[in-house]
């Protein structure tokens, strides 16, 4: 498992009921992007970018309260270099993005913005945000969903096509020779679910732990993925990208590099499952498609505020798969974020998996459904080869069941997750 340095170079119809039409080549608070508010900048820097034929560009402010301090997240235009940007300044970027968005991450104050905003090369400047694990949604009530640790009944359900559950999970495929890579609070190698298939993965965290997982998060959303135990695809290979620290949040930026990492190292055919998130951002977004553009598929949770998922990011990202949490008796559980930027459905409320330490756990929120889907990608992948991800989207959600879930609201796509045969 690998550590980061403090500076370092990670390596249809979009929405609502819809076969994805984008061809290849094409965290929990919720709110809109506000709009964007210019920092001081001096006449100097204005006249540079008027001399550069553009107007000044404008910081694109995190919503009140998720913004991290003085740390900005700077894309270049095509062509554009860091270094071309960051030396003159002086600026030491603690992030350089080179696969999914081209740009950095660093530390500045409102005079080397000022700078950078002029900057011919700079496409947009971002204020670095917060993200969190997607946490836990309210306990299922005794009998209607309760806690069963002797059976998975998501894994159940994704196999057949309506209720009554059958008591089996049937799928042909194992994963095998597929790589998932968990983009979360890392992975702990203590649990036997995952021995002989973890394979190195990529830290954005600055604590010195590696991949590891002081959270448990990461672990019971791989435990979903390809657990022994509890897994969709049981012999794929685990990679944990920790982008989450010990309190369950992360950054924008680290959110970036997890996905810049895997875009350059990424061993094919690859799926990667990303079940946390933040407000809206359109870096975060940038990114998530960037990496589908690689023609690797990202499945990432809708988020657990009962709201519209299309404000929260990576979950709004258009070239992606969002899934949202579904209950054992077909309705939508309720806690999760719908709209149209919901792909699918899938168990998340009481559902069984691995856990940090060992052994097993139930949990709910749409952090664990939206690996039952990477379990089916993973599948698929082994199936069928390494399609880029438009095809494998436009798969799963063609293959999806079809209005068996109740309570979903009339601008949500109504598909629960299916293993289709795999």
């Amino acid at each position: 498992m690998t550590t980061s340095p403090t500076i370092r170079v990670p390596g249809g119809v979009r929405r609502g009921g819809r076969v994805l039409s984008i061809v290849l080549p094409a965290v929990m608070l919720l709110s809109a992007v506000a709009p964007p508010v210019a920092p001081p900048a001096g006449p100097a820097a204005r006249v540079d970018a008027a001399a550069a034929g553009r107007r000044p560009l404008e910081v694109i402010r995190a919503p009140a309260g998720t913004a991290i301090p003085n740390r900005y997240i700077v894309r270049l235009r095509p062509g554009g270099l860091t270094a071309d940007v960051v030396i003159p300044l002086d600026v030491r970027p603690d992030f350089v993005y080179q696969q999914v968005i081209s740009g950095f991450t660093a530390n500045m104050s409102p005079e080397q913005i000022g700078e950078v905003l002029s900057h011919p090369e700079v496409a947009a400047v971002e204020e670095d945000g917060v993200v969190r694990a997607f946490g836990p949604g309210p306990a299922p009530v005794a009998g209607r969903g309760a806690p069963d640790l002797t059976t998975s009944w998501g894994l159940d359900r994704i196999d057949q096509r309506s209720l009554p559950l059958n008591g089996r999970y049937d799928v042909t495929h194992t994963g095998a020779g597929v790589t998932a890579y968990i983009v979360d609070s890392g992975i702990d190698p203590a649990n036997k679910d995952f021995t002989g298939r973890l394979v190195p993965g990529f830290s954005a965290v600055t604590d010195q732990r590696g991949t590891g997982d002081c959270l448990g998060h990461g672990t019971s959303v791989a435990g979903i993925v390809g657990g022994t135990s509890w897994g969709v695809a049981r012999k794929v290979k685990l990679a944990p990208v920790r982008v989450l620290g010990c309190d369950g949040s992360g950054a924008y930026s680290g959110v970036i590099a997890g996905l810049d990492w895997i875009a350059k190292n990424a061993a094919r055919p690859a799926v990667v499952n990303v079940s946390l998130g933040g407000p809206k951002s359109p870096s975060v977004n940038e990114a998530a498609n960037g990496l589908a553009r690689e023609g690797i598929f990202v499945a990432a949770a809708a988020g657990n505020a009962f709201s519209n998922a299309c404000d929260v990011s990576p979950a709004s990202a258009p070239g992606i798969l969002t899934v949202g949490a579904s209950t054992r008796v077909d309705g939508q559980a309720i806690f999760s974020n719908t709209g149209p930027c919901v792909d699918v459905f899938a168990p998340g409320l009481a559902v069984t998996t691995s856990k940090a330490g060992g052994g097993s756990r139930v949990g709910n929120g749409t952090s664990f459904a939206a690996p039952y889907a990477t379990g089916v990608a993973a599948l698929y992948k082994q199936a069928r080869g390494d399609a880029q991800s438009a095809v494998l989207e436009n798969w799963l959600v063609r293959e999806a069941t079809s209005d068996e879930l109740k309570g979903i609201p009339e601008n949500t796509s109504n598909k629960l997750l299916y293993t289709g045969g795999l």
